[in-house]
């Protein structure tokens, strides 16, 4: 369950949500947030933590303050760079959120990728900016959107076939299109695709039928290197139980969020990401950002 906004943090009740929440039973939740207020207090990461928080979905959209001020309106690097360290103090699993921005910030992927891997993030998560509610009001160009194909070539040629686009696969929910997702392994400071250390059939019926991340070790710790690996292969480690000692678990994903200018129905339809309003309705995210979020009046950073 992922706590949203608007900014999460500002809410003066927050603790007492997490605290309610895990009470019910609620054990993987997560806060998706600016990171401004955990930037300014180590305190609030430990309090989240105890209160029973799993991670945090810190948006980051670049390394470059240019890029920061042209998509935010400020300098927010270091900031995201504070927020992060006290979370990962705090005990907290952090997962970065970067809005890709075509001609501004879409040469930067693989770069945000290895500072994820360096930092011992859990993952991070590309999305196409959308335009909906605040944006850079120049970039209101509906046919330059950033779809998973050009994710795809951007990432393997960004970082040079470490990540191929055989190694993220659609995600069936939402739907295929909308979503791409690679689970991996960083050893020794490379990036290890899992469909490349187990046969991809066995990964995504495993990842299928389990719940979470240790589970889905266990389940295929004796499993031994598919087929892709060569003898040259940077992969070719012999069996998967060779990785794994030393390992982190790390994730790329890429969603192809939805606006007005690329509505489909269809896909909406299949939607299982929801927003769940005050009166128990659950209105598909895409189809709820287009629909109900009001645009302001000015573009502000966040």
């Amino acid at each position: 369950l992922q706590l949203s906004g608007g900014e999460p943090t500002l809410h003066p009740q927050l603790i007492d949500i997490v605290k309610l929440i895990w009470s019910l039973g609620g054990q993987g939740i997560e806060l998706n947030t600016n990171g401004v207020a955990l930037s300014n207090s180590q305190d609030l990461a430990e309090r989240l933590m105890q209160a029973g928080l799993g991670s945090v979905y810190l948006q980051m959209d670049s390394l470059d303050p240019r890029v920061s001020r042209y998509i935010r309106g400020k300098d927010m690097v270091e900031t995201k760079v504070k927020a992060m360290e006290n979370c990962l103090q705090a005990g907290l699993e952090v997962v970065l959120s970067v809005t890709v921005v075509p001609g501004v910030n879409d040469q930067e992927l693989w770069e945000m990728v290895r500072f994820g891997m360096e930092h011992h993030l859990t993952g991070v998560n590309f999305q196409a900016l959308t335009l909906t509610g605040r944006y850079p009001r120049e970039v209101h160009k509906g046919e330059d959107h950033f779809t998973s194909g050009h994710f795809l070539r951007e990432m393997q040629r960004q970082s040079n076939g470490a990540l191929r686009e055989g190694d993220l696969t659609p995600i069936p929910c939402p739907d295929p299109r909308c979503g791409l997702l690679c689970y991996a392994l960083v050893h020794r400071g490379e990036l290890l695709p899992l469909n490349r250390l187990v046969e991809k059939g066995q990964l995504i019926d495993c990842l299928a039928d389990l719940r979470d991340w240790s589970q889905t070790l266990r389940h295929i710790r004796t499993q031994t290197c598919g087929p892709c690996c060569g003898p040259k292969d940077v992969l070719s480690l012999g069996p998967l139980s060779e990785a794994l000692p030393g390992s982190d678990f790390f994730s790329i994903g890429f969603h192809a969020m939805m606006d007005p200018f690329c509505l489909d129905l269809d896909r909406i339809k299949r939607c299982c990401v929801h927003e769940l309003t005050p009166a128990g309705k659950l209105i598909p995210f895409c189809f709820y950002n287009t629909r109900y979020r009001q645009a302001p009046n000015v573009s502000a950073p966040s």
